[in-house]
């Protein structure tokens, strides 16, 4: 008996393999994600350590050294290629194909973890880099405003990033752009050298001031207090007026002291004025389609905003 037989002779069982088949369809249309590449995930890793002033053989001798022998250990590395510069140290790792990157990330973690006492105490942060398509942003805009850019960083991190970050499907928002205040000391080594002031010690007396300390317990019948010593720096004028060697010599007397912006080595500029630049990327199971829209129209509300008509969004 052949499909054509069987359907005549049983036309009622051939309807419902029928309807089975165009309700199975449509809701695969609406449940399966879309993508806009397939799942791709690459077989290498880079690990990345920002390291500013300094020179290309210090952040050789005591960074990139210590990390090409540990991940040296690591399983089914191929290629391990380094480079350092005087701002900081790379690490590429090429791994043989078919290896876990999964297994193989969380292994070069342990292992960077597993020499971190070693590098200087000064390193910020260290990046582990991977490549994976899903990692592409769906949507991408930059924002300026029509006023102080001050109030621009407010903006977006007060209102814009939180509302995309709400969104159903919506794993991450990464900003450009937006520079934080730092506290800068600019020593004068002259006058360090005058008062026989020791930098390395000087960077070190100020760590360790600029820390809160657990003072222990104290129990009052049913009640228990938590005591904390609180030492870190709460203004400017505290950093200036610390004293720095037994004459009283103040920071301020042997360095520049100040809160302000870092000095821009990128711009990012909308209409004529500066901007952010915003990038929106999705979750694994998140259907991009569906997120792009839901960013669309989130980012259309704001812009309706009659608080945000100074916004220029594009």
């Amino acid at each position: 008996m052949n499909i054509s037989t069987f359907a005549v002779n049983r036309p009622i069982t051939t309807l419902m393999v029928i309807l089975s088949i165009v309700v199975i369809g449509v809701i695969s249309l609406y449940r399966i994600p879309l993508l806009y590449l397939p799942e791709i995930s690459g077989h290498s890793l880079r690990v990345h350590v920002p390291y500013k002033s300094s020179s290309p053989q210090e952040v050789e001798d005591l960074i990139t050294l210590h990390i090409e022998d540990a991940l040296g250990t690591v399983k089914h590395v191929d290629v391990i290629e380094s480079t350092s510069t005087d701002v900081s140290s790379e690490v590429s790792l090429e791994f043989d194909l078919g290896t876990d990157m999964d297994i193989a990330a969380l292994e070069v973690r342990d292992k960077i973890e597993q020499v971190r006492h070693k590098l200087p105490e000064d390193i910020e942060n260290i990046r582990i880099f991977r490549w994976q398509s899903g990692d592409l942003p769906v949507v991408n805009f930059s924002v300026s405003i029509r006023g102080e850019i001050s109030e621009l960083y407010d903006i977006v991190e007060d209102v814009l990033k939180p509302r995309i970050q709400r969104i159903n499907g919506v794993a991450n928002v990464n900003v450009r752009g937006i520079e934080q205040k730092k506290l800068f000391v600019e020593l004068d080594l002259e006058r360090l050298k005058s008062h026989n002031i020791d930098t390395f010690a000087l960077r070190r007396y100020l760590r360790t001031n600029n820390i809160n300390v657990s003072a222990g317990d104290i129990i009052e019948g049913s009640t228990k207090y938590v005591v904390r010593t609180i030492g870190e720096f709460q203004n400017v004028n505290e950093v200036a007026s610390l004293p720095v060697n037994e004459k009283g010599i103040r920071l301020s007397d042997v360095a520049d002291v100040r809160y302000d912006f870092p000095v821009k080595d990128r711009y990012q500029r909308l209409n004529g004025r500066n901007a952010v630049k915003i990038r929106v990327m999705k979750s694994s199971d998140g259907n991009m389609v569906a997120v792009a829209r839901e960013v669309v129209s989130t980012i259309n509300g704001i812009k309706a905003d009659p608080e945000m008509k100074r916004l220029d969004i594009y």
